[in-house]
């Protein structure tokens, strides 16, 4: 990394630059929008405060967590021909439309160079493997986004793409050799979540010329006007929020999860509630992928930041995995509703508000429980799956 340099971009407006000099790496904020925006904003992230330049080993925390994971970043490393510890090197060879607003790049590159994958309305003129070999390739410039990755959500493969004029912006999955099911998985659990008062992007399932389904989600931060103008969105999961790199995704309980995003809300107890509906969701279908950095805030433009929409929700179960991701109570299973009453009580919530939450979650999911099937998954793993939630239901009455 020594004598790297990247241009940080906020937008169009170039905020500072991450200088790394052999043996570590500095943020530091360009003066002009220091000046221009100290005077009522905290920082670009919230790890990263107006002032002292931040330094580090590696990257900064905040900008850790923008690296790609899994396959991607084993062909990235491969296609630089650069080491796990050249983080600057990786960070800007991964593309230029990071998540969020915030998007790191050479000095020699424009910010937010986006290529058209796709037209989101006509996949079938399309083949989903070329274009994400294409795109870990290197071919395609908006590749970056730390969810594209082999993850199980850590297997399935995942890239963006960019529909045309004011189509939108857009996360295809897709899925893995050896996990053929996991698209159907997450399509049904999706859908299930809406219905049960999550929020959700917009998710639907499509098909290639090859006729490989494929899930594509709507981007969340991304915002097309009717006139085609784009606002990109700040986005920060838990573990930038907490200061925290991305190997420690697992290490943080659901407690101190909520004392880490709860402070930076907009609307406190709606954001309590949001973050109740989406462990007890995530417990009831064992979801065991609920990690820090599959739980994350959005600043809304008009509202201020809250809880993003739900992401990543599907059941890690059929592949052997009934534990939940972080701990309750000191506990990766086996969760009850006292538990999140006690949740309540921690951050003074009323409990009747988390009664009235689990209640109505409970009673919407229980129209679900016949329709498993259509998660894609054998008879028996089918059934399994349906008794796992009828037994976790139950847990949470």
């Amino acid at each position: 990394m020594e004598g790297r340099r990247a241009n940080v971009y906020r937008d169009g407006q170039l905020a500072g630059r991450l200088v790394g000099d052999g043996r570590t790496i500095t943020f530091a904020y360009e003066e002009r929008f220091d000046a221009e925006h100290a005077a009522r904003e905290t920082g670009i992230a919230t790890s990263l405060p107006f002032g002292s330049p931040a330094s580090s080993i590696g990257l900064p925390p905040f900008f850790a967590n923008l690296l790609p994971e899994g396959r991607r970043l084993t062909v990235l490393r491969s296609r630089l021909k650069a080491s796990l510890d050249d983080e600057l090197a990786l960070l800007l060879g991964a593309g230029s439309d990071p998540v969020g607003d915030i998007c790191p790049v050479a000095p020699d590159t424009e910010p937010w160079a986006a290529t058209s994958l796709m037209d989101p309305a006509a996949p079938e003129l399309v083949s989903f493997r070329e274009l994400f070999e294409r795109s870990i390739a290197g071919e395609i410039a908006d590749s970056a986004l730390p969810g594209v990755q082999d993850k199980i959500s850590g297997s399935m493969v995942s890239f963006p793409v960019r529909g045309r004029s004011k189509s939108g912006y857009f996360i295809l999955k897709l899925n893995p050799e050896d996990k053929p099911t996991l698209v159907a998985n997450e399509a049904f659990f999706m859908a299930m979540a809406g219905d049960c008062g999550l929020e959700v992007p917009p998710t639907r399932v499509v098909r290639d010329r090859d006729g490989e389904p494929g899930l594509l989600v709507q981007r969340f931060d991304r915002a097309v006007s009717p006139g085609g103008t784009v606002s990109r969105l700040h986005v920060e999961d838990a573990c930038q929020l907490a200061g925290l790199y991305p190997g420690a995704k697992y290490d943080m309980g659901v407690h101190r999860l909520f004392e880490v995003v709860l402070p930076h809300v907009h609307a406190y107890e709606v954001a309590f509630l949001e973050l109740v509906r989406l462990h007890a969701f995530s417990y009831l279908i064992a979801n065991g992928d609920l990690h820090a950095k599959n739980v994350s805030l959005l600043w809304r433009t008009q509202t201020g930041p809250a809880v993003s929409p739900a992401y990543d929700l599907l059941s890690t179960l059929p592949y052997g995995d009934q534990h939940m991701a972080l701990s309750l109570n000191g506990r990766d299973q086996s969760w009850r509703r006292k538990d999140f009453v006690w949740l309540a009580d921690r951050f003074g919530v009323a409990p009747a508000l988390v009664e009235q939450t689990l209640d109505r979650l409970l009673l919407r999911a229980a129209l679900w429980f016949e329709r498993t099937a259509e998660a894609g998954l054998s008879p028996k793993q089918t059934a399994h799956l349906t008794n796992t939630m009828r037994n976790r239901a139950m847990d949470l009455a």
